[in-house]
């Protein structure tokens, strides 16, 4: 098999996996993104790998970096099978024990950038420990609460449409504080609280579509007063 086409092969075998840890001193969860590339080859070859981190990994996110290999060894054996002699044992330059985190523009993500060289049936593993950032800020959630709430007070008297939709605000808003804190890591796991995560960003989302519908009826409301007069 030629390199290309085994590191063709070997990039079919690079996956990712999802655990999480807790911090020493306090009891917040960080997620930790395991990214395995396995030779399943009889011969030592070199494995690329490029993983894309999340969209909401970001460097300064990321707490540590690791990487593990199954069965490390640090030499290589000098002679052929055939020897009557137990081949020799040359050490082995240690590989690098750091990989790169780069940027792709088009596609706008980080992604781990590396290429390892590995035993035959050797795994290897990265692992880029992050902080928990698929969690939206309880502050965030009360501001636009506020801001809601000063609109309407600053409104005047308070129209059926927009009274609705503070209603509606206040209900999503709710329900994504109730959902986070039901949903966390360590409840869930890490897939379940992703999952969660984007629900709520969608919710969020269109609570702050909702406020703006808010400020187009009050300005709507100011005109016709100011026609009228």
């Amino acid at each position: 098999m030629t390199r290309s086409g085994r590191d063709f092969f070997l990039a079919l075998l690079v996956y990712g996996l999802w655990s999480m840890v807790y911090g020493p001193i306090d009891a917040h969860a960080a997620v930790v993104i395991k990214i395995r590339a396995v030779n399943p080859l009889e011969t030592e070859t070199a494995a690329p790998i490029r993983y894309p981190l999340p969209k909401e990994v970001a460097p300064q996110d990321i707490v540590a970096k690791r990487i593990k290999f199954s069965g490390q060894r640090e030499y290589h054996l000098v002679g052929g099978a055939g020897d009557k002699e137990p081949a020799a044992a040359e050490p082995r330059a240690p590989q690098e024990a750091d990989f790169k985190i780069k940027y792709d523009k088009k596609n706008g993500y980080y992604y781990v950038d590396h290429e390892v060289l590995l035993g035959p049936r050797q795994i290897v593993t990265l692992e880029v420990e992050v902080k928990d950032v698929w969690n939206i800020p309880p502050e965030q959630i009360e501001t636009l609460r506020t801001e809601v709430d000063a609109l309407l007070a600053q409104g005047g008297e308070m129209n059926e449409t927009a009274a609705a939709l503070k209603e509606e605000i206040g209900k999503a808003l709710d329900q994504i504080v109730k959902s986070q804190e039901q949903t966390t890591v360590a409840k869930v796991g890490v897939e379940q609280h992703i999952n969660s995560y984007g629900k709520n960003r969608e919710m969020l989302q269109q609570a702050q579509m909702d406020k703006k519908m808010i400020q187009n009826l009050l300005k709507k409301a100011k005109g016709k007063k100011g026609e009228g007069r």
